[in-house]
């Protein structure tokens, strides 16, 4: 999971917010909201800025110079303008504005913020503004001002093109004074350029009658919760690292041994420093605590906090927990909290894309969804990225030697879900033995090179999986994975399908694997989506997911953080000592339940079992450092590999359909201190044997006769295509169905699947066309499965999408999708008729379709902006209502069939206004 955006232009804010507090004191003496006047503070900006300045420097994830804030009365009144830079690539990008308080503001019994806000909708199209308020009085709250892909159409217009949205946020919990107030101003994938004015910041009581997070807590938890019994533990783990801490190898030893048990324990990202609850006499730094009284059994940290993104967060901004102004030396000190309360820590990895960081020097903004700069060819040894990764994982290792000093293993998670394309390293950025061979460099760049012996490297995929082999595409290898996991969200809004089908079959099948190679298996990460929690579809949803969990030999699982905005939270919290989310009550009876274990049960750090330890690597290793899989050879290149115990002569084979060199390869110097790494070099003369033609090929890692590593790779300059609107035709994949798997991403909902393949027989013209066989599920909620084409264009030229496709007679909802920004924008061909009454996915004859732009419907209700196309997708969904027979295989409860594409392009219509077939 992730979050994060930059923006030019000028910002005027006019902000109220609430505060529902059942009394507040008041010098001593309690002061009910009944007493307390209307208004507790406005800045009308009537005259001047009113104390409000720029926060110099502490522009979140801000990457294009420091904004300004001036007094203006442009639009008829006094206001601030504040003037900002933000840009589209960026997920969430902050720059704020603050005013120190003085002498400090009394807000108790108040219950309402709220603010004037005025922006231009003219100027962009893209994105989201949201807003953020926080004081180190305990106020932290965040939600969405505009959705710009719609703005138009928000607030009331006023004077010149602007339009006023006025935004009104309840805060809960027993505030009291504030010394300070800060406002962020935050720009979601935006590229907003124009002027932006703040007007009529206040602090109100209004009277309203409670919300569903005011509900009544009727249950009570257990004192000291659920203990882990006595545990048998193996004296002896194989682990990837041999020399790693005695405390590592228990952990391991502990979890492999719990799975043998019927306990779980529960996990939670964030569970120490992100909270959505309130704060209230009493109240902790943890939503889990809060409940409980004890904190989350796994507590889940990301790097996005050890390089500042997500820290500090929002309660322990107040000093109440372990402050540190460094986020490494802060994210530690959290860490070893946790563990001093009984949670094992988990770190996973939202890495930023390092394009974007050479490009711009910003390591903070919130990068992993940008998808652009082919980050993954470029990051390996010999790739001009490498540094810049290198010099993150430094970081990750300074994090970890101060847990090391403090006793605390880690659960080390990178580049998780990564067999979707939502992250830069996800499938269709780069192939599976890249994909492989990076994290074998990032696991042996933090064991061997910087001495990092904390770690179990985690391994999860996004489920579900259709097969084994699904599950281990990208698999680096036993040697260099201890727990074998999976992230999996329940987007059924608490469909028993999901729940009882889709999650234990998923459950059974990582699990079988981990028990066939002697690992640990956990849920490395969870959630009922947030529409689900936040409507409380399912009240046992924790208890629920406890028992698939537990009937298993998994150790774990994890849900996702309790962010302090909108409904951006995984778990239920509390508004008060004695009211909060309506799944409290469900909550406290998961954690009383005798099989769920949290922090104050897990009774790990009290162990003094001495466990031997062996390494996981046996015999001769080794991975292709250089070039990277799917890289094209068009100049002279250092062949260039690591290896671990090396039985003999270590050597680079290459080939392609014409032609086979082997060289031979010596020790690299240039290897760090820990690790072996050899090089052999390719001329450009021996080059040129392969071929003038660009062709695909391998290199194979040898030591002597036994392979080592295979990668793919191109013989050949990288083709160029000449024609930028087209999305493609097929032709560019050298009749490989590998690259055109690795180039069209896949993704699937729950007992649904699909395979691409290049089709000779069925296409338009030229040598292929593109066969998707899909398998959808008819029980449940709707089913999908499709494909998706990371593709950057520029479409100003053309008003329509034209492709070739067969149908397949079935008339599901077949969808072809283009993504405009930050918005998809589809049509439904099921809805689109070729003749009277006749759908055209109800059909078997294949057409050329073309598609005018004005047909495509966004998701969010946006303007499809034909500038910025960044990817493309073919979708099939269940539509329920389809029950002919020859439809359906309902003794598997699922469809099969195919449909057919080829030349998919945006083309010159000559004004069409709706849909052709030829």
């Amino acid at each position: 999971m992730g979050k994060k955006c930059l923006c030019v232009g000028s910002i005027a804010v006019l902000v109220t917010v609430l505060c529902s507090c059942s009394s507040v004191k008041d010098g001593g003496k309690t002061r009910l909201p009944s007493e307390v006047t209307e208004t507790a503070k406005v800045w009308s900006f009537d005259t001047d800025t009113a104390g409000w300045q720029v926060a110099t420097g502490e522009h979140y994830a801000y990457g294009a110079g420091e904004p300004t804030l001036e007094w203006d009365n442009s639009l008829g009144e006094g206001m601030v303008k504040f003037t900002a830079q933000y840009d589209a690539s960026v997920g969430w990008s902050e720059p704020k504005i603050k005013t120190d308080i003085a002498p400090a503001l009394d807000v108790s019994g108040y219950n309402t913020f709220s603010f004037d806000f005025y922006f231009d909708p003219s100027i962009t199209s893209t994105g989201s503004l949201q807003y953020k308020v926080f004081s180190n009085g305990g106020i932290d709250k965040n939600a969405i001002i505009v959705n710009l892909r719609n703005g138009s159409s928000v607030g009331t217009a006023v004077a010149s093109t602007y339009r006023k949205v006025s935004v009104t946020t309840v805060l809960t919990g027993d505030l009291t004074t504030i010394p300070d107030l800060t406002l962020g101003i935050i720009g979601g994938n935006t590229d907003y350029s124009g002027a932006m004015f703040i007007d009529n910041i206040k602090f109100s009581y209004v009277a309203a009658p409670p919300g569903p997070d005011q509900t009544a807590i009727t249950k009570t938890p257990n004192a000291t919760g659920t203990q882990v019994p006595a545990l048998s533990l193996p004296a002896s783990v194989r682990l990837v690292d041999g020399e790693a801490t005695v405390e590592t190898a228990r952990l391991y030893a502990y979890l492999k041994a719990l799975g043998n048990t019927d306990k779980v324990i529960y996990g939670h990202q964030n569970d120490m420093h992100h909270k959505h609850g309130a704060a209230y006499t009493g109240s902790t730094q943890s939503d889990t605590k809060d409940i409980t009284g004890s904190f989350a059994g796994i507590m889940g940290i990301d790097t996005l906090s050890i390089i500042g993104n997500e820290y500090p967060g929002s309660t322990i901004r107040t000093g109440d927990l372990d402050y540190d102004a460094n986020p490494i030396a802060g994210s530690a000190k959290l860490s070893i909290h946790a563990a001093q309360e009984g949670a094992i820590v988990t770190v996973s990895t939202h890495f930023p894309n390092f394009n974007y960081v050479k490009e711009s020097g910003d390591w903070n903004s919130y990068t992993p969804g940008t998808l652009t700069g082919d980050v993954m060819l470029r990051i390996l040894p010999s790739g001009d990225l490498n540094g810049l990764f290198n010099e993150y994982l430094d970081k990750i290792a300074t994090y970890a030697h101060l847990l090391e000093a403090a006793d605390v293993p880690v659960l080390f998670r990178p580049f998780h879900e990564h067999n979707g394309s939502w992250f830069w390293w996800g499938k269709a950025f780069c192939t599976p033995e890249t994909y492989k061979n990076v994290v074998r460099y990032t696991v042996e760049y933090l064991r061997d090179i910087k001495d990092v012996h904390n770690f179990l490297y985690v391994y999860s995929p996004n489920g579900p999986f259709s097969s084994k082999d699904d599950y281990l595409e990208r698999y680096p290898g036993d040697e260099y994975i201890d727990v074998i996991a999976f992230d999996y969200y329940d987007n059924s809004n608490g469909n028993n399908s999901w729940m009882n089908t889709s999650l234990a079959n998923t459950i059974s099948l990582v699990d079988g694997i981990a028990q066939e190679r002697g690992k640990v298996s956990a849920v490395a990460e969870t959630g009922m989506s947030t529409s689900g929690i936040a409507n409380n579809t399912r009240q046992t949803w924790f208890t629920d997911v406890l028992d698939k969990v537990s009937a298993s030999h998994m150790a774990y699982y994890l849900v996702w953080a309790n962010f302090s905005g909108g409904t951006n939270y995984m778990a239920p919290y509390k508004t008060s000592a004695t009211t909060g989310h309506p799944m409290v009550d469900a909550f406290i009876d998961f954690y009383n339940n005798d099989k769920s274990i949290f922090a104050n049960g897990t009774g790990f750090y009290g162990l003094t079992n001495a466990i031997s330890i062996s390494s996981a690597a046996q015999g001769s290793k080794g991975f292709v450092l250089a070039p990277a899989g799917g890289a094209y050879i068009e100049n002279a290149i250092t062949l260039r590999a690591s290896v671990k115990n090396a039985a003999g002569q270590i050597s680079f084979v290459l080939a392609n359909t014409s032609h086979e060199l082997t060289k031979n390869a010596t020790p690299d110097s240039s290897a760090p201190t820990g690790v072996t790494w050899y090089k052999a070099d390719l001329s450009a003369a021996e080059l040129t044997a392969f071929g003038t033609e660009t062709t695909q090929g391998t290199v194979t890692l040898k030591d002597k006769t036994t392979t080592l590593s295979t990668i793919t790779v191109y013989f050949g300059t990288k083709p160029v295509r000449t024609d930028p609107n087209v999305v493609d035709d097929f032709e560019f994949h050298y009749g490989s169905d590998e690259v055109l798997n690795n180039t069209w991403s896949g993704n699937s909902g729950a007992d649904c699947s699909n395979t691409i393949r290049l089709s000779t027989t069925e296409k338009r013209g030229g040598t292929y066309g593109m066969a998707l066989d899909y398998t959808l599920s008819i029980s449940g909620g709707e089913g999908y499965t499709g494909r998706t084409y990371s593709y950057g264009g520029d479409w100003s030229d053309y008003d329509a999408l034209q492709l070739w496709i067969k149908p397949d007679g079935k008339n599901q909802k077949v969808v072809v999708q283009v993504r405009s920004g930050n918005e998809d924008f589809e049509v439904f061909l099921n809805e689109i008729e070729i003749s009277a009454g006749t759908p055209f996915a109800g059909t078997t004859t294949a057409k050329l379709v073309t598609l005018p732009f004005s047909l495509f419907k966004g998701k969010s209700n946006g303007t499809f902006n034909k500038a910025n196309i960044t990817s493309f997708g073919l979708w099939v969904n269940t539509i329920h209502t389809n029950t002919n027979d020859t439809y359906y295989d309902y003794a598997r409860g699922n469809l099969h069939s195919v449909l057919y594409y080829d030349d998919i392009k945006a083309v010159k219509s000559g004004g069409l206004t709706s849909v052709r077939f030829e």
